[in-house]
């Protein structure tokens, strides 16, 4: 007699992700408006995801008004849940596309566009000669950190470590953004000595960050607006353009080697302009997932950190 094994039903997820990601983001971001800007959709969107998911808890989830939006207390446990949920889910995703690539040995990498060649080089020569056992899928990325980290299992970027909980971040290079030009352009068109002044100059603005491109950075922590020459997310591409004589360029400086040839560039009005910043490394994949990724990352600081100080 042939008897079937017992399955327990399917569970079924009561609301959708994207329900608690707008929920969390409207927390966040004081606004639906707001909120809809921040995850690149419509407010109409927003505000039918936050009905559908009230609908689900059966509960008013947000007190709307004229100054905004604020979470109930109802809406507060949701979003606290909710944003370990989202985290899990994520964590379960790069689990799960690990456990399919670790046959072939393969990490996928993120940087910004135009790093440094001399340290996307040195760094997959060093991790070739190490033996690890993996292969390197490479891409650049405008801004790396900005875009889904569960596609991704390094990534060299600027800015803060990524807010997900499962991921693991060092600072490989201070690597503040500030204006730098060529000895030879400065001789010819003079040194810049206020903000007012950069505007005789052709800018060379750097777009790697979700920093807009039309406003200069102040040391103050404000901010100018400015009409740029040129924007661009390469970075070399920027310092070449600047070694050349081409103008002034606002990108990530001293905390990376230059390429050879390049020339030397110099800091302009460096107490004025600028804004501190750091060349990370940061992995979705924590050493108990997969050691080969953390060994990784500590190679590459070794690697960076070798490297005599600007």
């Amino acid at each position: 007699m042939h008897h079937s094994v017992w399955m327990p039903p399917p569970t079924q997820c009561p609301v959708d992700l994207h329900g608690l990601q707008v929920l969390i983001e409207v927390a966040s971001s004081g606004s639906i408006q707001a909120a809809a800007k921040r995850l690149s959709t419509s407010r109409a969107t927003v505000r039918r995801r936050l009905e559908d998911l009230e609908s689900a808890a059966g509960v008013l989830l947000l007190h709307r008004g004229t100054q905004g939006a604020r979470l109930t207390r109802a809406g507060e446990v949701l979003a606290a849940r909710g944003g370990q949920v989202c985290e899990d889910v994520q964590l379960a995703l790069t689990e799960a596309r690990h456990a399919a690539s670790q046959a072939t040995g393969l990490v996928r990498i993120v940087a910004p566009v135009g790093m440094q060649l001399d340290v996307a080089a040195g760094v997959i020569a060093n991790v070739k000669a190490a033996g690890l056992g993996i292969r390197i899928a490479l891409d650049e990325q405008a801004d790396p950190a900005g875009d889904d980290p569960g596609q991704i299992d390094l990534m060299f970027h600027f800015g803060p470590p990524p807010h997900h909980s499962q991921w693991f971040s060092r600072v490989l290079r201070r690597a503040p953004v500030r204006l730098v030009a060529s000895r030879a352009y400065l001789e010819t068109h003079g040194t810049p000595q206020s903000v007012e002044d950069l505007a005789d100059h052709a800018l060379l603005m750097w777009t790697g960050t979700r920093h807009p491109p039309d406003l200069l950075p102040l040391r103050s922590g404000s901010s100018v607006r400015v009409v740029p020459w040129l924007t661009s997310p390469n970075i070399s591409l920027l310092r070449r353009l600047a070694a050349d004589g081409i103008g002034i360029a606002l990108a990530p400086d001293g905390g990376i080697p230059d390429e050879s040839g390049t020339g030397e560039l110099l800091p302009v009005l460096e107490d004025v302009v600028g804004r501190d910043d750091a060349l990370r490394v940061s992995s979705a994949l924590p050493s108990r997932v997969d050691p080969r990724a953390a060994e990784f990352a500590a190679r590459v600081h070794e690697l960076l950190n070798s490297w005599p100080e600007p």
